[in-house]
């Protein structure tokens, strides 16, 4: 009994139907969509929150701050596509691709950080609810 172990592979999908750059456009689509989704919805909430004058406990001040590095993470996503766009070089691309992963990796150790700090934060207003 022979079997067609082409279509076995994850890779013979892709090779055959979507070419390289038709995968990196499509790509760049879907991270620049969520890029400007995370913009927008970080801005709508840091916004809300200064019209909002009674947001002034410890867990609004550390949701502030999550906003604002989700920003920042948002912006180091986007080095990505915009250095590959601009620069040619093999060596500048590695370079800045260096220094995305660093921003990223910061972004994302910033991000673990303010969650934890939440945590602890609402564990004590549990624990502790009339100080």
């Amino acid at each position: 009994m022979a079997t067609n172990t082409s279509h076995n592979e994850p890779s013979s999908y892709f090779s055959k139907e979507i070419s390289f750059t038709q995968r990196q456009t499509y790509f760049y689509v879907i991270l620049s969509f969520e890029i400007l989704i995370g913009l927008s919805g970080n801005s709508l909430f840091l916004l809300s929150f200064k019209k909002a004058k009674h947001c002034t406990s410890n867990m609004y001040v550390i949701m502030r701050g999550l906003s604002v590095v989700d920003i920042g993470s948002c912006l180091s996503f986007a080095l990505m596509p915009i250095q590959e766009l601009l620069v040619k070089e093999y060596r500048a691309q590695y370079e800045l691709c260096r220094y995305q992963m660093l921003l990223s990796n910061a972004f994302f150790l910033n991000n673990i950080l303010h969650i934890h700090l939440l945590g602890i934060d609402r564990y004590i207003a549990i624990t502790r609810p009339h100080r």
